[in-house]
């Protein structure tokens, strides 16, 4: 491995919720976080969330709640249900802030520990119940770029309490990639 003598200052192209945990896309200078950023804008991200909401939904769905006065649509699927609870595969088609975690509290399964949102207050969880898995990104140059985040032991943990077992969530999330 070779290691760099210059250290580089990193910019975001994207950015996630307070309390999400996954993948961020970032560039290695300010214009370069600024064409991807407008092109973000202009087009989207492709992204795949994961969410623990609490109780069933349909097995698979779209919401289309307006948010803020502007069309919005949510797609989810559930990959994995335990205690009162489901493991839902989540995109995003639109980018309005809270989207995911607004649209499915609108539908009456809202995040675990999402308590903006009533997911709950669960002091034990540091975060919220929801991970950006894939982010992905044309780039001008070479094409498509993907990134994957693996998912923290704290959500695995929290999926564990709720009865889906830690190796059905990778063995799951694995066929995702």
């Amino acid at each position: 491995m070779t290691q760099r003598a210059t250290p580089c200052k990193l910019y975001p192209v994207n950015r996630l919720d307070r309390g999400t945990s996954g993948a961020v896309i970032m560039a290695k200078s300010s214009s370069s976080a600024g064409i991807y950023g407008r092109q973000v804008k202009e087009s989207g991200l492709d992204k795949l969330y994961l969410a623990l909401a609490w109780g069933t939904p349909d097995s698979s769905g779209i919401i289309t709640e307006p948010l803020d006065d502007k069309e919005s649509e949510t797609r989810y699927e559930i990959l994995l249900a335990g205690d009162n609870c489901s493991l839902l595969a989540v995109t995003p088609i639109s980018g309005r802030m809270h989207q995911i975690r607004r649209h499915l509290a609108a539908i009456g399964h809202p995040v675990l520990a999402d308590k903006r949102y009533g997911g709950g207050d669960m002091p034990e969880v540091s975060g919220i119940a929801l991970h950006s898995f894939r982010t992905a990104l044309e780039l001008f140059e070479t094409g498509e770029i993907a990134v994957c985040a693996p998912i923290c032991d704290e959500m695995l943990g929290l999926c564990e309490q709720k009865g889906i077992s830690r190796d059905r969530v990778l063995e799951t999330v694995y066929r995702l990639v």
